[in-house]
């Protein structure tokens, strides 16, 4: 077998491997199933985005989350009967629920709630209370959406924090 030859049956070889590598990686060339996500991790499965608004400046309290249509429809405010700002709205992965964040004057430390979608039906799934607990805020899903990640602040609460 001459040196061209040899070259090509290496490099026909090359891709074969390649290929059959790629299929292997893909579950042998069958799809695997998964649940449909959003095209977008401000959006839920239904619809909705979600956002965070302030409707005074100077009243850090008027935070509010709100949910609209991708079409631009349906514009307000979720959860209107929890008090104090309403915060750092996240999607779950798969868009059926949303976590956000509460703080109010009266406790002074964020609680962290779950809702569907649609911001019906919010639950408190967090109880930090100081001095034990001074927040948990910014809640965010994991990638399969069976836990949330959040931040929190533990301990005394001195000059430069918890």
């Amino acid at each position: 077998m001459n040196r061209t030859a040899l070259m090509r049956l290496v490099l026909v070889l090359g891709v074969l491997l390649f290929v059959l590598g790629g299929v292997a990686a893909c579950g042998g060339g069958v799809a695997a199933e998964k649940k449909p996500t959003p095209d977008s991790p401000i959006a839920s499965e239904p619809g909705w985005l979600a956002y965070q608004y302030q409707t005074d400046p100077d009243d850090f309290f008027s935070n509010k989350v709100h949910l609209v249509r991708v079409d631009g429809s349906n514009d307000h405010a979720i959860a209107t009967n929890l008090p104090g700002a309403i915060r750092h709205p996240d999607f779950s992965p798969d868009g059926s629920r949303l976590a956000f964040d509460q703080l109010t004057s009266e406790e002074s430390s964020d609680q962290i709630y779950v809702a569907k979608a649609d911001g019906s039906a919010a639950k408190r799934i967090s109880h930090c209370k100081l001095p034990r607990c001074a927040s948990n805020w910014e809640p965010a899903w994991s990638p399969d959406g069976s836990q949330l990640a959040i931040s929190t602040g533990e301990g005394p609460i001195i000059e430069t924090g918890p």
